[in-house]
């Protein structure tokens, strides 16, 4: 009930101005109040949240809209399907899976492809979801390691001469792939992982004619 409802009932006040129906939770009952047409649509918004709330995790705005536009277009089935998709558990128990739609196809291409482009604006998961798809491969041994590899590409900024070994300078690049590795298995195991070359990380211009049997390989901002 309380991840259904949200922090200060926020997801039942983002549902009932999405369909003008009244959602009220007394205890573990949920009632809801309005014209039909908007008790279908509510009633089918909290459906099609089931998988999430039910696991007690907490429900976001990109949840909410996902599924109304599931809703919307017909593609209901195939949003339940997307709550099913769980692909790993973070370090503090959170599901981490695919949240849209265009995600969820992501997803797939990645497992069905051995290559996959991913085209989109910053912040819709593109690495994230690449490294928690490669940390599962790993954890099912469908691979030996992974390759993170990044361009050393300035975005404007003058970083000067960076001080360190090859992989120190390619750190601040890396950043992203970092951040999704941590979140994944913190910070020691990816220490380890790296110390044992199970996880390897490797500026784009230092890969050329080397053979890459049985990896996982990740190219980040690809475009540069």
């Amino acid at each position: 009930a309380m991840a259904l409802a949200g922090e200060a009932e926020a997801t039942l006040h983002r549902l009932e101005a999405l369909t003008g129906a009244s959602l009220v939770l007394r205890g573990l009952s949920l009632h809801l109040r309005g014209r039909a047409s908007q008790l279908e649509r509510a009633s089918g918004l909290v459906e099609l949240l089931r998988p999430l709330w039910q696991e007690g995790q907490s429900i976001t705005q990109v949840d909410v809209q996902t599924a109304l536009t599931a809703l919307d277009t017909g593609r209901g089935e195939e949003h339940q399907q997307l709550g099913r998709q769980v692909l790993a558990r973070s370090q503090a128990g959170k599901l981490l899976r695919p949240r849209t739609l265009k995600q969820k196809a992501y997803v797939e291409a990645i497992e069905r492809h051995d290559l996959t482009l991913a085209l989109g604006p910053a912040g819709t998961g593109k690495t994230f979801l690449a490294v928690v798809l490669a940390m599962d491969y790993l954890k099912r041994q469908l691979v030996d390691r992974i390759v993170l590899v990044r361009p050393a590409v300035e975005a404007g900024e003058q970083l000067g001469f960076l001080p360190g070994d090859l992989s120190q300078k390619i750190d601040p690049y890396l950043r992203p792939l970092y951040d999704a590795l941590y979140e994944m298995l913190g910070f020691e195991t990816v220490s380890k992982y790296i110390e044992r070359h199970i996880i390897e990380v490797a500026p784009l211009a230092f890969m050329r004619g080397r053979t890459l049997n049985n990896s996982f390989i990740i190219l980040d901002e690809a475009q540069n």
